[in-house]
């Protein structure tokens, strides 16, 4: 539950400090001169100046020595060495489980705290829960530890003001839908300021608009003129911006793409591209007409495990490919909160589950493979969040449920624990609520919205299983499977079968190659990224490098830096549509290009 929501965390957690502490800033440098990030000094005690520092780099091992206590209970302020007794800097810190009998050593110079990460609990680079060993610093002799702390400190944001009005070449860019998508995208403009600025946000939810003028470089660079509550009023202006970042509701999509592709714009469409296959093929053609550029943010093309991957397959390392399996484990909080209780549960009011979540596979499958999809057929049901599968005893609400205790489908475990136990605040807690997430908006929103609905009382109706066949133009195949039922949260697993060898990818980090011949395995891992600094890492950083892509693409006008873009993302989803056609007429459905 960590995986998509540090950041909101993180952002939560500054600007509670720095309500309560003087602030200033500064950059961050290491002992060698390195530059680690830009960073905010919340207090000054003497002649001690204590720091939020930015992730700098994967640390595998860290060693920390406590300085002093914050006023916060279970607060500390660490200095930061790594595993080779590199200076890192000092930081601040609160960990959301009590450090038990390590306290009474915090402060007494005799002793060294030892962090390390836990088992699994490195995310993309980053420690996302750790252990505290505490050891006398003379004798070596461990003396206590306490497991499973949550950092809630480490700041990823480069909040150097910025003069937005010094220099012009910058792509400006108007959001439109400021949810967890739109926010994501427009941290692109607050950390590359040289490249891109917001200017403004159209959303008719006033909350959201505040958390734009609240994030520093952001809302520095909006203009009140273009803060909006419905696109219709951002086509009365006419084309104020580059570019447009389109991250409404699905069935929003084609009208606002179409209407602004009238205007020039270039467009950053999130995906699905429409929810239908007409409205698909009127902004391709709109598109075109009006020369924009247009990406489709199918974002698992832009990781560096997919291009690494794509790099082998298209040097031959395996010979052609025979056969693709491809696996998207949904998780199964993940798929009770967006597919049972929210927007996307319902086919008339979104879409169909293949076009609304797997999308994404689909069209990465069709990239991977290289070759046009002649034949589909497809299977899948609303397997078990039915009013028939609701177990006996159970009620309508999860807050008056006399078995709530024993549903892993719990709202109060998915929203109220995250803020009632960690002090949660990102997602999923984010999305129920149209305000700061707090113990009083989140049970109410839990006793009166949608979110708290038991998971066998609701009006969805989208599958929470389907498999895909796919035949291609040469006789190659492939196969997807989409389960809501899984421990893991949308990290892919695939098995790619070629005349020579064979690939396996865990979605992440490592991709096993066997070659025939030689029979023997080879490991790769995608490309180092060391340079970047980022805090769009969701779905391996592919949210980070499709901004990136487009923003250069717009200011080069150049569609070819898009990897996917109208003609190729038309494709996929329009096998998208004919395997669905399959699953509800029951027939293997062909594709006439």
């Amino acid at each position: 539950k960590e995986r998509e929501s540090k950041q909101q965390r993180r952002e939560a957690r500054l600007r509670y400090l720095l309500n309560k502490l003087d602030n200033a800033e500064s950059f961050v440098r290491n002992e060698f001169g390195n530059y680690l990030g830009c960073c905010e000094r919340v207090k000054e005690r003497g002649n001690e100046t204590v720091w939020l520092v930015p992730h700098c780099k994967q640390l595998e091992h860290w060693r920390i020595r406590c300085l002093s206590s914050l006023p916060d209970e279970n607060g500390f302020t660490i200095q930061l060495e790594n595993e080779h007794k590199q200076f890192l800097g000092i930081e601040d810190g609160i960990v959301t489980t009590s450090l038990s009998t390590a306290d009474e050593y915090k402060n007494d110079a005799n002793y060294q705290w030892i962090m390390e990460p836990n088992d699994e609990s490195h995310y993309e680079g980053r420690v996302t829960w750790f252990s505290f060993h505490i050891k006398n610093a003379k004798t070596g002799k461990f003396l206590s530890s306490t497991e499973n702390c949550f950092p809630d400190c480490f700041i990823d944001l480069k909040d150097e003001p910025v003069d937005w009005s010094i220099g012009t070449s910058r792509v400006t860019l108007m959001v439109i839908g400021g949810g967890n998508r739109g926010f994501t995208y427009a941290r692109y403009s607050g950390e590359n300021p040289d490249l891109a600025r917001v200017v403004g946000l159209v959303d008719p939810k006033d909350y959201r608009k505040e958390v734009f003028r609240m994030h520093k470089r952001i809302g520095a660079g909006l203009n009140e003129e273009y803060m909006l509550s419905d696109w219709r009023e951002l086509v009365l202006l006419g084309r104020v911006t580059d570019a447009v970042v389109i991250t409404t509701p699905d069935r929003l999509h084609a009208e606002i793409a179409v209407n602004c592709s009238q205007l020039n714009y270039h467009l950053l469409l999130e995906k699905p591209m429409a929810t239908t296959q007409q409205d698909c093929q009127d902004i391709v053609r709109s598109v075109k007409e009006n020369n924009c550029i247009l990406a489709v943010c199918h974002v698992l093309r832009y990781t560096p495990y997919s291009r690494k991957i794509k790099e082998l397959i298209d040097s031959k390392v395996i010979g052609d490919i025979i056969n693709i399996q491809h696996l998207e484990p949904v998780g199964f909080y993940h798929f009770a909160h967006s597919y049972v209780r929210g927007n996307w549960r319902n086919t008339k009011e979104s879409s169909f589950s293949l076009l609304a979540k797997s999308c994404h596979d689909i069209d990465w499958i069709r990239w991977i493979m290289g070759k046009k999809c002649t034949d589909t057929s497809s299977f899948g049901s609303l397997r078990h969040f039915r009013n028939d599968q609701k177990p006996e005893g159970a009620g309508s609400r999860c807050l008056s449920c006399d078995v709530e205790s024993t549903c892993p489908y719990s709202a109060k475990s998915i929203y109220l624990h995250l803020v009632e136990k960690m002090g949660h605040t990102g997602w999923p807690v984010d999305v129920i609520v149209d305000c700061e997430p707090t113990v009083e908006s989140v049970t109410k929103a839990l006793e009166e919205g949608p979110y708290g609905r038991c998971v066998y009382e609701c009006d969805n109706d989208v599958v929470d299983n389907q498999v895909v066949n796919l035949q291609f133009e040469d006789g190659s195949t492939a196969s997807f499977s989409m389960v809501a039922f899984t421990e893991e949260l949308c990290v892919r697993k695939t098995k790619i079968f070629g005349s020579k060898g064979e690939i396996e990818g865990d979605g992440e980090y490592q991709i096993k190659h066997f070659d025939f011949l030689t029979q023997k395995t080879k490991i790769h891992s995608p490309d180092p990224i060391e340079s970047v600094r980022t805090s769009l890492t969701n779905h391996g950083y592919g949210d980070y490098f499709i901004i990136k892509d487009f923003v250069e693409a717009v200011a080069n006008n150049d569609q070819a830096m898009i990897l996917s873009g109208p003609d190729e993302t038309l494709e996929s989803h329009l096998m998208v549509f004919a395997a669905e056609a399959s699953r509800v007429d029951k027939k293997v459905v062909s594709l006439d290009w």
